[in-house]
This record gives C-alpha cells, sequence and structure tokens, in this order.
C-alpha cells in the first residue's frame, strides 16, 4: 500500500508492478521458478477483492495499458537505476562485457546458420566441437553477476579474454562455411564476382 501510495502521489497512477516468482534470503538463486507459495497467494489474491486489485499478465501489460497522456506525468530519473540491496550499475557498468556478448550472441545465430547451409548444401562437416566450446565461453559469461556488471574486477580479466576467443571461434566457423558456399557457386561471369551472405533471417 506504501509503494502504491508513493506511486500515486509522484504520477497519479497507484500502480505498481512485481514479477512472480523468484529466490529469496534463505534460499539463494532458485533460478527464479514459481513457488508454490506465490501460486497461492496469487490465487488468492484473484479471488478476494480488497483494497488492491491484482491483475496476473504478460510483463508489459502495465507498460501497455498507461496512456501517453498519464505517461507524461510519470517522473524522469536522470541517474543510475539502483535495486535496494545490490547490483548499483548493472545497466550501465562493464559496457564492454554487454557489448561482447551482444556481438557473441549474433555471430554465434550467423555461424549455425552458415555451418548448418553449408552441411546441407555442399556435405561439409559440421563444427560441433568448436561451436561448442564457444557456446560454452559466451554462455559463461551471461552468468547473472558477469553480465550484470556486478563481479569483482579480477572476474572481467577471464570474461573478456573468454568473450574474445568465443568470438574467434565463431568467426572461424563463420568464415570456413561460408567459403565452402561460396565454392559451390558460379562465378564465371562478366567482371569481378561478389557473393553476399545475409545474416538476417529475412
Amino acid at each position: 500500500m506504501e509503494r502504491l501510495k508513493a506511486n500515486e502521489q509522484k504520477s497519479g497512477l497507484p500502480i505498481d508492478y512485481y514479477y512472480l516468482g523468484g529466490g529469496d534470503k534463505n534460499n539463494a538463486d532458485r533460478g527464479g521458478q514459481i513457488q508454490k507459495v506465490n501460486l497461492e497467494t496469487l490465487e488468492k489474491s484473484l479471488a478476494t477483492s480488497g483494497p488492491i486489485k491484482v491483475i496476473s499478465g504478460q510483463a508489459d501489460l502495465m507498460f501497455r495499458a498507461i496512456t501517453d497522456k498519464q505517461a507524461a506525468k510519470l517522473p524522469t530519473w536522470n541517474s543510475e537505476l539502483q535495486l535496494i540491496e545490490h547490483s548499483t550499475g548493472v545497466l550501465s557498468s562493464q559496457a564492454y562485457t554487454k557489448k561482447l556478448n551482444r556481438d557473441a550472441e549474433l555471430l554465434a545465430d550467423a555461424s549455425e546458420r552458415a555451418a548448418v547451409s553449408a552441411l546441407l548444401l555442399t556435405g561439409a562437416t559440421y563444427p560441433q566441437q568448436t561451436l561448442n566450446n564457444a557456446w560454452g565461453l559466451m554462455l559463461r559469461n551471461q552468468f547473472h553477476d558477469n553480465l550484470p556488471g556486478t563481479s569483482i574486477p579480477k572476474v572481467y580479466e577471464h570474461s573478456w579474454n573468454d568473450g574474445i576467443i568465443a568470438l574467434n571461434q565463431f568467426a572461424g566457423v563463420y568464415k570456413d562455411a561460408i567459403g565452402a558456399l561460396v565454392q559451390t557457386l558460379n562465378t564465371d561471369v562478366t567482371g569481378v564476382p561478389i557473393v553476399v551472405y545475409n545474416l538476417l533471417s529475412i
């Protein structure tokens, strides 16, 4: 109720938002699953009437329901978004780590697509071990303290190294697969033949 009243005073909107599920202090880091007590509380809240109306829905439901006129009244936050107990800086710290991760995600997808295409169209060997190694390095860096930027500084020396190795491995797979595909093309044309490989699925 205090949060609802505070939100109403700031924006005119007596609304709040909670994720369903998650760990707790006594059983830290359970992986965010919905616990029995969460479901029981939700069912009770939906079945009874009280001072607060509870709506269970998708994560963006509340934000899509806010009108432009209402949104104009919301306060502007011009600083770091802080969690109450930890993780200050999750959005703005470790930008290089975040960039390595995003680059690896895109290149992983592109290399997988190219490798499968080369396998199906040319019979090239699918580089499963190399891809598994690269995926392992990339996914390890997505650990919930690493990617948000709340690990100790020493950790990032290792994670940057892993990220660069993953990028190199994905790039090697990508280059080899494109090379295998290009070798099957008829490039007997006037002028210089140019091959363009579209990374996108569109």
